[in-house]
């Protein structure tokens, strides 16, 4: 079982990780609603994969999911199978490296596409990439409590 300490600078991690992702959710909300001069126009903030009402959606589940997940941390819950927890950390942690080498090349093909060397990147919008690997980092964190909570 983990110490006390160790949980609650892993829900510090999350929270910081969550928070800025609530911070990029809120700017482009703030841009679809006011479209105001100081933040980027609404095309650099999405790939468009999604429409805009889905994408919030989407992004609200996230959210809440990660306010779970840390209070699940803060409280040490969902430690009560070891082999599982290790198995479930094992799993996100793998996942969260895929994902984040998936944004590793959006950003490379965004970077070539700046260069001019290709005529258009993978997926356009600019803003989502750093936030992509805000979201890797954070199940990541998350990945490495479950592996270390289970031991």
């Amino acid at each position: 079982m983990c110490s006390s300490r160790f949980r609650e600078q892993t829900a510090i991690y999350l929270a910081i990780l969550l928070g800025l992702f609530i911070g990029r959710v809120l700017g482009q909300l703030i841009v679809v609603l006011y479209s105001p001069a100081f933040l980027p126009a609404f095309e650099h903030w999405q790939s468009g994969a999604l429409p805009y009402p889905l994408l919030l959606l989407s992004q609200l589940l996230l959210i809440v999911f990660g306010i779970r997940m840390i209070r699940s941390v803060k409280e040490g819950r969902d430690i009560s199978n070891n082999q599982r927890a290790m198995r479930w950390g094992c799993h996100l942690r793998v996942f969260s490296i895929f994902y984040a080498s998936m944004m590793l090349l959006r950003a490379f093909s965004y970077l070539l596409f700046s260069l001019d060397i290709t005529a258009a990147p993978v997926m356009p919008g600019i803003i989502p990439i750093p936030f992509h690997f805000v979201l890797a980092g954070f199940i990541f964190t998350y990945a490495s409590y479950q592996q270390t909570a289970g031991q």
